[in-house]
């Protein structure tokens, strides 16, 4: 019995790291593209945004509807992770528009910058809370949190491209800065999230709130 425990962890923590490693190289993959074939980014995202609504909708909401089962109040939870991160991401301009760089007057185009160097920092705390998202999705089962990185694997290729265009401004090695720490943030925020066991009511509301994120990233 102990030694089957022992093999299933084992299997677990292999598919972590497996997951771990796929979140970094979409990420960075994300950003190749960015510098070489931007004009291709459109067919990415397409399929990106189909396969963040198919996870969301097919796995993750009725996954949650298991574990709280006798409430409605969880689809509640992911209206409230939608709107929480459309408020967010219209505070840090997450989708700044890249032609008002082109704005002639200097005091201008410099905010537009430093709101673009925000954005880029923002897409990173992004990516830390989809790994977080992750960690917490695998204390429900390694099943369950393989499924919900899917999602997030899926768009970290378009957080990676979003982050070498809100950085273009800059050198290409700084670029290259900000992509490698988008990379890296979702498994910082995966290990954490593994650290902090929940109670299930608590997961499951916090799973709810990822769910609204996921939905929201999707349909923007």
């Amino acid at each position: 019995m102990i030694a089957h425990f022992c093999v299933m962890l084992q299997i677990s923590m292999t598919s972590f790291i497996y997951i771990l490693l796929a979140t970094f190289i979409c990420t960075l993959l994300g950003g190749f593209v960015a510098f070489r074939y931007k004009q291709y980014s459109h067919i990415f995202s397409g399929l990106t945004a189909g396969v963040l609504i198919a996870i969301v909708f097919l796995e993750i909401i009725p996954e949650i509807f298991e574990m709280n089962s006798s409430s409605t109040l969880p689809l509640l939870w992911v209206v409230g992770g939608f709107v929480l991160f459309h408020i967010l991401e219209k505070i840090f301009s997450l989708h700044h528009s890249h032609g008002e760089l082109e704005h002639e007057d200097h005091d201008h185009s410099h905010h537009h910058l430093t709101t673009r160097t925000t954005g880029a920092w923002a897409l990173i705390g992004h990516s830390f809370i989809d790994g977080l998202g992750i960690g917490l999705a695998y204390q429900v089962s390694p099943l369950f949190g393989s499924l919900f990185a899917i999602g997030v694997i899926a768009h970290d290729f378009s957080d990676g491209f979003n982050t070498v265009a809100l950085t273009a401004h800059k050198s290409k090695k700084v670029s290259t800065r900000y992509l490698l720490l988008d990379a890296i943030a979702p498994s910082i925020g995966a290990v954490i999230g593994m650290l902090f066991v929940l109670p299930e009511h608590v997961l499951a509301v916090v799973l709810s709130l990822f769910a609204g994120i996921l939905l929201y990233v999707a349909t923007g």
